[in-house]
């Protein structure tokens, strides 16, 4: 009885460990983090047709593919 009372307090010490996440700031440097109120899809521009997925892919992907001067307008 003592060793089953003792490997179950083991294995629930085991199951409450904390779970270890990188550090924010590791995440916020490389990471894509977004916060929407409602469900995405996917991740995939492939996949994406419309909704909070075109909205959240269009400014991270086609943002910067060109560079426009807006005195100039030279690219």
């Amino acid at each position: 009885m003592s060793k089953l009372i003792c490997s179950l307090l083991l294995s629930l010490s085991v199951l409450s460990a904390p779970a270890w996440s990188a550090p924010a700031g590791d995440i916020r440097q490389t990471g894509f983090v977004y916060c929407v109120s409602g469900t995405l899809n996917t991740f995939n521009p492939q996949m994406a047709s419309s909704g909070l997925t075109v909205d959240t892919l269009a400014a991270q992907l086609y943002d910067r593919l060109l560079d426009v001067d807006p005195y100039t307008y030279r690219l």
